[in-house]
């Protein structure tokens, strides 16, 4: 998963613009966009089908420690964490 701020929040109480992209795992390896938001160190991210925003696959909702980011996926269930690479 790559993440990218598109657009920081004006003001505290406003969220900041997220995007980015995920790779599936497996032999038929593909990539898809995702689009979220972050407030203060809340995450929200919406895993897209074929980069279309209205094919939502999941939707992953977690908390920014410094570099790991924790959360779970809504539809698929489970605990995640990412950490950040170099």
């Amino acid at each position: 998963m790559t993440l990218y701020v598109e657009s920081k929040a004006a003001r505290v109480d406003l969220p900041s613009a997220v995007s980015g992209r995920y790779v599936t795992p497996g032999q038929n390896a593909r990539g898809d966009g995702i689009l979220g938001e972050q407030i203060g160190s809340s995450v929200t991210l919406t895993l897209l089908l074929n980069q279309l925003a209205g094919d939502t696959i999941d939707v992953f909702t977690g908390e920014l420690h410094g570099d790991t980011l924790i959360g779970r996926y809504r539809k698929n269930g489970g605990s995640v964490t990412f950490l950040r690479s170099p």
